[in-house]
């Protein structure tokens, strides 16, 4: 049960006692490279989303994006200056110093250079890594989860905001999948 590189059920993880950490993708930028604030506050109302489902079923959960977005948007200067590295180092610190008993992926995590980053160091820490798509089949069979919620559905781009990098319109989605990369 939840050896490196072994995904885990949701009971396996509730059994455990610790937290997890929840990473989810972040940052959205246009074709031009450009920081998209919108789609940054979309991957915060969606990792919050799946956090509080993850709590609700009984985990303890840290998510970086729903714990620091507030910061983050808050602050002019991280605003203007995109300030990546310095959130990379808290998320790194935050791991290294806390014990951690797995780390959940959210969906999208693949696009993301912040969650492959996260991966990275819990795969050096040993630590279990669990996806999150494998955890919705227990979440609906709890009733958590809404079984009316759709993986994948056709959201129109909003005008002047570019494709975004790495982002296919259909996988532009709310409240399951992530936007964009970072």
């Amino acid at each position: 049960m939840g050896n490196k590189g072994e995904s885990m059920t949701l009971t396996e993880l509730l059994a455990i006692d610790g937290p997890c950490y929840f990473a989810h993708p972040y940052t959205v930028k246009d074709d031009h490279g450009r920081y998209i604030p919108a789609g940054e506050d979309a991957n915060f109302m969606i990792a919050s989303y799946w956090g509080g489902l993850l709590i609700q079923a009984g985990l303890v959960i840290y998510n970086p994006i729903s714990h620091t977005h507030p910061m983050h948007s808050a602050n002019p200067l991280f605003l203007s200056r995109h300030e990546h590295e310095m959130w990379y180092r808290l998320d790194e610190t935050q791991i290294r110093h806390t014990n951690w008993v797995s780390l959940i992926l959210g969906l999208g995590w693949r696009l993301s250079k912040g969650c492959l980053a996260e991966r990275t160091i819990f795969t050096n820490l040993g630590k279990p890594i669990v996806m999150l798509s494998d955890l919705i089949p227990e979440l609906l069979e709890r009733g958590i989860l809404d079984a009316g919620f759709r993986r994948e559905t056709n959201v129109p781009e909003r005008s002047g905001q570019g494709s975004g990098r790495n982002q296919e319109p259909s996988r532009l989605i709310l409240p399951v999948c992530p936007v964009a990369d970072r």
